[in-house]
């Protein structure tokens, strides 16, 4: 036995076996370090379009989520699950809502991120009545909590229940979708707070939320 441990070649790849599974093992815990920490959440409670209701989002995770889901997304939709609970300045808060969004601003590549809605402030924005500006294809849109009216220049009025609309936002214009029609709104002719107004409670509530980032290239 001395003399398999006194040759030196038994000796160097002992050590150089013991080398490489340290480093395997240390690699390891890096990735697994970073993966963990790849996305974090900010709470917003004032300046912002919903104020004075609080909600959270990922803001500041460029990169991290992408159009399809990726191990990012998977990890973040099962630790902040619909229905569960997340704490915020010593008071717990029920999620009711889970949204993925697409953020576009101006010279900045889009990103993708998520935000959380709490129970407490559910529904809290309506009703809501934004004007339009120009008034040129639209005259105002009255959201409740079913969803929204949207109407036409000429005074005809379409409902769009939350529960079947698709919401698309894209450098210029928004869309809002049903099965049965399809309304195009153009981003000048909103006041820039109204507008911001209008997105936000759309991404809260619309069914689906339709996030293509080639319409920002």
């Amino acid at each position: 036995m001395s003399g398999i441990w006194g040759n030196p070649v038994f000796l160097a790849v002992i050590l150089s076996v013991s080398a490489f599974l340290v480093f395997r093992t240390v690699s390891g815990s890096r990735k697994k370090t970073r993966g963990s920490g790849a996305y974090s959440l900010s709470f917003h409670s004032d300046n912002h379009p919903l104020a004075p209701q609080l909600f959270a989002d990922t803001s500041g995770c460029a990169g991290v989520f992408s159009r399809q889901g990726n191990l990012n997304d998977a990890a973040f939709e099962a630790q902040y699950p619909v229905g569960g609970m997340l704490s915020f300045n010593g008071e717990s808060h029920l999620i009711s809502r889970r949204q993925k969004y697409l953020s576009a601003e101006a010279g900045r590549q889009p990103q993708f991120g998520y935000a959380l809605y709490f129970q407490a402030f559910e529904k809290s924005e309506f009703p809501l009545l934004i004007t339009f500006a120009g008034q040129r294809h639209y005259r105002h849109i009255f959201l409740d909590e079913e969803g929204c009216t949207l109407t036409a220049a000429n005074g005809k009025a379409a409902r769009l229940p939350y529960a079947q609309l698709c919401f698309k936002a894209r450098e210029k214009r928004l869309t809002l979708k049903t099965d049965r029609e399809e309304h195009i709104v153009k981003r000048s002719e909103l006041r820039p707070a109204d507008r911001q107004v209008l997105e936000a409670v759309l991404q809260k509530y619309a069914a689906s939320i339709n996030l293509d980032p080639d319409d920002f290239a």
